[in-house]
């Protein structure tokens, strides 16, 4: 009876060796994929997110929820932060075109999370889909330009 014992035993621990072995596996294989992905060629020069910033308005995610936020980055270096297309500014504040980053700094929104103020790098994911990379490394947001 303990050599029965023994082997269930032995049997149990080689089948969560192997799991352990493709959870090890699936992880190398994701971080493998992350570093070789093609953002920093589709990552978008100072001229072409010139061309998307000033004057006009970008659909994003919201950090936590359903629904969306808009960004309106004036002509006068302005920006206004909505929860609606149109209506008024949730939060407001200032921006800048540094190189291929655009720097935002807004006066309370995302505080908590430390995105208050923060630079960007503008990623195309093609078909009119974009990606704002914090420079940071912390989570991209997707967006649309809707005006």
């Amino acid at each position: 009876m303990p050599r029965v014992r023994c082997l269930a035993i032995f049997a149990v621990l080689r089948v969560v060796k192997v799991k352990m072995d493709v959870y090890r596996s699936l992880c190398l294989v994701s971080v493998l994929l992350l570093t070789v992905s093609p953002v920093s060629a589709e990552t978008l020069d100072a001229k072409r997110l010139s061309s998307l910033v000033s004057g006009h308005t970008w659909q994003s995610g919201r950090l936590s929820g359903p629904g969306h936020l808009y960004w309106e980055w004036k002509p006068d270096k302005s920006v206004c932060l909505r929860q609606e297309a149109t209506g008024s500014c949730m939060d407001a504040g200032r921006w800048k075109l540094d190189g291929d980053s655009l720097c935002y700094e807004l006066s309370w929104w995302g505080k908590s999370y430390g995105l208050n103020a923060r630079c960007v790098r503008a990623v195309s994911k093609g078909g009119g889909r974009y990606e704002m990379i914090p420079v940071d490394g912390v989570t991209p947001i997707d967006f649309t330009i809707a005006k």
